[in-house]
């Protein structure tokens, strides 16, 4: 992390407006999407969340953090004499080199020592909305995508942890089937991204205004296509479901580990096995890998552990690699991040299984023999043609 740090200010006595304007600029050239700001006994540290990792950056006094956690809620608007409660807000600033508008959400939550603070950056560049082959969807992949999301009903899912790329996915979606002759409507929180052509609605749990709520106003303003930020509940299960099986199109987001997954997450919510079997058109799970460094990787033999956790018994074929750490990358090793992808569509077959209440692995092993590649297998691939490393193509999956 040399680099950045020589981008920085020595000390934020330097000008604290000055410094936290550095930090947040820098980090956005450098790729980050996060930047912790975490206080200590004595100092606080910053971090930037690059590639998927976390990276110390700079600490400083402890006595100085007031003035940053200030500047900060300056910046995103939120309540600077409140520091006992967690906040959320949404700033930008101009970068005076590129000129270019750098946007970002904060969140604070008290902690013993101080507010802990997280800045997440908003890229509102409507080129990562391109394509799903932009994503790294592979083209047939791409079309099954585009003719489920084309259908007049549904419920489309999209499954993986946070910071997976799940939001993006769905508004790739959204953005290829939005047009004036569309009511397209969403339920967000945060709203994250604005897209002309849909109605964007921030969900309020702390005045009642839930994604239950929410879902049900939605369905009184005759929606073609409803986007919601995430089921949790059995309330907006039921009511997504409804609405599918009603005659729209909707899209959300779940919080399970895969494709399959969805199914016994749903039933777990209370929604009965036919309805879920009649509405779902396709689960989706996503993750990002980290890529090995174009400039510094070089061939390895992984350990025969990870070799025997791949179920691989000789390296005739293979072309692992592994980055040994240069200046493109900070020293890391990796350098950007690539997707993989694991589709379960629900045919006919798939269907009737879930109605007769068929096992998470008996849906598998059908799906599999109708063509889906599971996330492993997606990683498997890409370590095996030294795109990123075994150990990362096992941790992750």
């Amino acid at each position: 992390m040399a680099k950045i740090k020589e981008d920085l200010p020595d000390s934020v006595q330097l000008g604290t407006e000055d410094w936290v304007n550095q930090i947040i600029i820098t980090a956005a050239k450098q790729r980050a999407s996060d930047i912790h700001f975490d206080p200590y006994e004595n100092e606080f540290r910053v971090r930037f969340r690059i590639d998927g990792l976390l990276n110390p950056i700079v600490s400083q006094p402890l006595e100085l953090y007031p003035m940053v956690a200030r500047r900060l809620k300056i910046l995103t608007k939120v309540d600077i004499s409140d520091d006992r409660k967690p906040q959320d807000g949404r700033g930008q600033l101009n970068d005076p080199e590129t000129k270019q508008l750098v946007e970002f959400r904060l969140s604070t939550i008290p902690s013993i020592f101080g507010e802990a603070i997280v800045v997440r950056f908003v890229n509102q560049s409507k080129s990562i909305f391109e394509s799903f082959e932009a994503m790294g969807m592979d083209p047939s992949d791409a079309e099954m995508m585009r003719f489920t999301i084309t259908r007049p009903s549904g419920l489309f899912l999209i499954a993986g942890p946070a910071g997976s790329g799940k939001t993006s996915t769905l508004y790739t979606a959204l953005n290829y089937i939005r047009s004036p002759q569309k009511n397209i409507i969403t339920l967000e929180d945060p709203v994250e991204f604005h897209v002309e052509h849909i109605r964007h609605c921030q969900i309020r749990p702390a005045i009642g205004f839930t994604f239950a709520e929410g879902m049900k106003a939605v369905l009184r303003q005759d929606p073609d296509v409803i986007f919601i930020g995430e089921i949790r509940d059995h309330e907006t299960a039921e009511v997504a479901v409804r609405a599918a099986l009603s005659g729209r199109l909707v899209f959300s987001n779940i919080s399970t580990s895969d494709t399959v997954g969805t199914i016994t997450r749903f039933i777990e919510l209370g929604i009965p096995r036919s309805f879920l079997a009649s509405s779902l058109l396709l689960a989706t799970s996503k993750r990002l890998l980290r890529k090995n460094c174009s400039n510094c990787s070089e061939s390895y033999t992984p350990s025969d552990k990870f070799l025997a956790y791949a179920g691989i018994t000789s390296l005739e074929g293979t072309n692992f690699k592994k980055g040994k750490g240069c200046e493109v990358c900070n020293g890391k090793g990796y350098r950007e991040r690539t997707a993989i992808f694991e589709f379960f569509v629900v045919t006919k077959e798939i269907s009737s299984l879930i109605i007769e209440g068929a096992t998470t692995q008996e849906l598998i092993d059908v799906a599999r023999s109708q063509g889906m590649k599971t996330l492993r297998e997606s990683a498997m691939n890409l370590a095996v043609n030294g795109e990123i490393t075994l150990e990362d193509a096992i941790y992750i999956t």
